[in-house]
């Protein structure tokens, strides 16, 4: 009988609950009625009071699928641990590939940090996962558990993962802040190449977004600071997508520190690392090419003397890498142009404003992985310096003491990764000085957005 009527539909609900009461006092029915109407003689026979739906509802989950366990490691960050964090991310992404579980727990009851680009790469990696269950017409259960860190669960908060992980925030009040879901979410942006003007979009928002952080805590971006910050942001995008295939995506993600006011941002893309895009036969830069082949060269008679080093190959990238840092370095730099072209200097232009802008020694960390390799500034350590180059004054920056290009540099901030990212990961973390930062006036002349 089919109960297509509002009528029809009515009498069964009364009947249905009916049933439920005789269950819940004890009567037993047969499994023909217990069919008929849905009814779950353990769902039902316990009192309303005394019953979790939900938590039921996960038992049978979990009796039924296995549960697959992602523990969170203690730091899962590229600013802090980049080589351990792309190596639990790369055998996550495999692991995932292989057994697609389709009942996930997420456990960070031992971590103790959270990066932003690593944290949106895991994100990536699980509602890739889900989204590929879903497309088998599959459900996908994902849950997770805390820990009382309120550093990482404020994070979690803001980026979202709170929500995806079936946490209810108000649960664990007293280990957050609910600050960071009303007002300081994570910034999500994306782009390509075909919709150029997305990168400048991004740049503006990006600002705007750090500005109305500020203006939480009482201060905003002085207009001096604003500019700089756009300016900044879009180089530092459009050095990244001069890197990304025509139909890949970058994209960009900050969110602000309400105790610190630090601003973490990253920009991610895959598809081709730095290496590959200055070295792919469509780059137009043949004299760039030579100069880095003549520096990387330089170095493997150290690189022979080192017995540690077993692929030398990865070694030679990170020289490559290092050379993309260089003013003047860039796939797409044209000889005929020189003093017209202003390709190559976005990264060093990015460098340089930190540098200037940074609000004290310690207040700045970068990160830039791309390929098989790592690099890790020390802008205090090995800052940028001016020098000249075949006639006319670059700036350039050194990872050793004696300035030099063509000599190792130290092991410490530049080195080879075990699993190769394919593509790039620029990560920071930066806290203005108070020359770009000035009181908040709540007039309406200063609702910058």
């Amino acid at each position: 009988m089919k109960y297509n009527s509002k009528k029809n539909k009515q009498f069964y609900r009364r009947v249905r609950e009916k049933l439920k009461r005789r269950l819940r006092s004890g009567s037993s029915l047969s499994h023909k009625t217990l069919l008929y109407y849905s009814l779950d003689p353990h769902f039902h026979s316990k009192p309303i009071e005394q019953f979790d739906k939900r938590k039921y509802l996960r038992n049978k989950i979990d009796e039924e699928l296995p549960l697959y366990k992602i523990k969170v490691p203690k730091i899962l960050s590229f600013l802090k641990a980049p080589k351990k964090t792309n190596e639990f991310l790369d055998d996550l992404k495999k692991s995932l590939g292989k057994i697609s579980p389709r009942n996930v727990l997420v456990d960070h009851s031992e971590t103790e940090h959270i990066g932003l680009a690593a944290s949106w790469i895991f994100d990536s990696i699980v509602k890739e996962l889900k989204k590929e269950t879903r497309a088998g017409n599959k459900r996908f259960y994902l849950k997770g558990k805390v820990n009382t860190n309120k550093l990482v669960n404020n994070f979690l908060l803001a980026f979202g993962f709170l929500k995806e992980m079936d946490i209810n925030p108000l649960q664990i009040a007293a280990h957050c802040d609910l600050d960071y879901f009303e007002k300081y979410k994570l910034f999500k942006f994306k782009g390509n190449k075909k919709e150029t003007y997305k990168k400048s979009n991004a740049a503006t928002e990006l600002t705007s977004y750090l500005n109305n952080c500020l203006n939480h805590c009482g201060k905003q971006l002085t207009g001096y600071g604003k500019t700089e910050l756009i300016i900044s942001f879009g180089e530092i995008i459009g050095n990244a997508e001069e890197h990304v295939p025509t139909d890949r995506d970058w994209h960009v993600s900050a969110c602000f520190e309400k105790e610190t006011n630090y601003l973490n941002f990253s920009i991610i893309s895959y598809g081709i690392s730095i290496y590959e895009s200055l070295n792919s036969p469509n780059s137009t830069a043949r004299e760039v090419l030579d100069k880095i082949q003549s520096t990387v060269s330089s170095h493997k008679p150290v690189f022979n003397k080192v017995n540690e080093i077993v692929d030398k190959s990865k070694w030679e990238e990170t020289i490559w890498n290092i050379m993309a840092l260089q003013e003047g370095i860039s796939s797409k730099r044209v000889e005929t142009d020189k003093e017209k072209n202003t390709r190559g200097q976005g990264l060093m232009d990015f460098i340089q404003f930190i540098t200037e802008v940074k609000s004290k020694s310690e207040d700045a960390d970068l990160t830039l992985i791309s390929g098989n390799s790592c690099i890790q500034f020390d802008f205090d350590k090995y800052p940028m310096k001016i020098k000249e180059i075949d006639g006319e004054p670059r700036r350039i920056i050194t990872f050793n003491t004696v300035d030099s290009l063509d000599m190792p540099h130290d092991k410490k901030y530049v080195y080879p990764l075990s699993k190769k990212f394919n593509g790039t990961i620029i990560s920071g973390r930066l806290k203005l000085s108070d020359s770009l930062k000035e009181s908040y006036k709540k007039s309406g002349k200063n609702k910058w957005r």
